[in-house]
């Protein structure tokens, strides 16, 4: 009986692991793809523009910060900071995004 017993915990194991190999739609590895160009860029780099010293030193420490956290979502910026610094941080935020639906549109 206790052979039954083990052969039914593996069986339920192995079932309950299979669910755990899920297939990438592209998005999670478009997304640390991304993440690693724009580890060597900055927000210029990035595709973002300021006007002025000050707005672009700004923008700049947002795009810092995103990078440091990782906030892969632009949202995850809100009230962060003044609006340079939220728009530098959204701007890593809208990157990544735009890699992860070029990955998906191309599947």
């Amino acid at each position: 009986m206790k052979a039954w017993s083990a052969i039914a915990i593996l069986i339920l194991a192995a079932a309950l692991l299979s669910g755990c190999g899920q297939v990438d739609d592209g998005g999670a590895k478009a997304r640390a793809a991304e993440m690693r160009v724009l580890s060597q860029q900055s927000f210029r780099q990035a595709g973002g523009n300021c006007d002025d010293a000050d707005e672009c030193a700004r923008k700049e420490a947002g795009f810092a910060f995103a990078k440091r956290a990782a906030l892969t979502d632009p949202d995850d910026c809100a009230h962060k900071g003044d609006d340079a610094f939220v728009d530098g941080c959204e701007q890593y935020g809208y990157a990544i995004d735009a890699a992860v639906k070029a990955a998906r549109k191309g599947l």
